[in-house]
């Protein structure tokens, strides 16, 4: 014999399954949000599918799978993603910031500026898009505003090991107060103590110092957080040869030049030769 149902237990049915939806829409906000790649720009889709979020909760969506076409590389969509999230909220200095990113990754610095600009006009306490803009700056061969961009990033964050980093770059390349470069990647490496790119940062400057014992071990500890990183070996090679190694400086020279054959015209460029 079957029993039936009390009319409590279909209430309490029904109720469960009021509840899914619910929560899968806080599973899928999360992953949106906090995942990369595939889960993410899946979650987000659904997110905005869904038609249950508007305005401002909509555009951050789109600027979220924006972030998950950025990491698998596919520019176009992020950015599609990212006009849609500023044509919902104009004011969204994240998403003029981020495809400010994606405009850079293009070699378009004209339009990535503009972007990081706007981003700044928006969010003037935004250390990450003036370091963004210096980065720009920098591939622009525009030093003097590529280290007043990273001066404001670390003026608003004084923990921001990439703008000291960043600062400490360009001042080695184009050879400018070496002993404040030199002061830059000091604090970059005390507040990231296991940065390749600053070991190899500081190397140049160090080189540049003719402290060329001291260039050895930095381009060595970013060689030891990349075998392959061509451009410390190149600089190792250079740094053993003025320190009076050439047999040593020869091999680096040469593995460095099978890994990227070009790294010396790019050595050439930030003066050493």
């Amino acid at each position: 014999m079957r029993l039936a149902k009390s009319p409590l237990f279909a209430l309490a049915a029904l109720a469960a399954l009021a509840i899914l939806p619910t929560a899968a829409a806080a599973d899928d906000a999360d992953v949106c949000s906090k995942q990369s790649g595939d889960d993410a720009i899946a979650a987000c889709t659904r997110q905005i599918d869904s038609h249950r979020l508007q305005g401002h909760d909509l555009a951050v969506a789109y600027k979220n799978r924006g972030n998950g076409y950025d990491d698998k590389g596919d520019t176009d969509r992020a950015i599609s993603d990212y006009n849609e999230a500023m044509r919902l909220d104009p004011k969204y200095a994240v998403a003029y910031n981020n495809r400010g990113n994606e405009y850079r990754r293009k070699k378009d610095y004209d339009r990535a500026i503009a972007d990081y600009d706007e981003a700044i006009r928006l969010d003037p306490k935004s250390a990450l898009a003036y370091s963004n803009r210096g980065n720009v700056y920098v591939h622009k061969g525009d030093h003097d505003r590529a280290i007043a961009d990273f001066s404001a990033a670390i003026r608003l964050d004084p923990n921001d090991a990439e703008s000291f980093n960043s600062r400490c770059w360009v001042r080695a390349i184009a050879g400018l107060d070496l002993k404040a470069a030199l002061d830059d990647c000091n604090e970059s490496l005390r507040l990231r103590p296991d940065d390749g790119n600053a070991f190899n940062s500081r190397a140049l400057v160090q080189f540049k110092l003719a402290a060329f014992a001291l260039a050895v071990a930095d381009y060595s500890a970013a060689i030891a957080h990349n075998p392959k990183d061509a451009d410390s070996l190149y600089g190792r090679g250079m740094a053993k040869r003025k320190g009076g190694d050439a047999a040593g400086g020869d091999a680096d020279i040469a593995a460095a030049k099978a890994i990227k054959p070009d790294v010396a015209d790019v050595f050439a460029g930030f003066g050493v030769k």
